[in-house]
């Protein structure tokens, strides 16, 4: 990271902020696959309304 090429307190915090930057969008990305999983599970449960839902869904997305 850039605080082991750079010996400095801004170095450090911008590898710092890099970090959490990564963290918060690995999270997000998660929550996101969570979501998706869900919504594959109600199209699943749903017969002919089902594909009344699907146009709904396709909004969502």
């Amino acid at each position: 990271m850039l605080a082991s090429v750079l010996n400095s307190p801004a170095a450090v915090q911008a590898s710092i902020y890099v970090v959490k930057a990564f963290v918060q969008m690995r999270n997000m990305v998660g929550m996101y696959q969570e979501l998706e999983r869900r919504l594959a599970e109600l199209e699943s449960q749903f017969g002919e309304q089902g594909k009344k839902i699907d146009g709904i869904l396709v909004v969502l997305r």
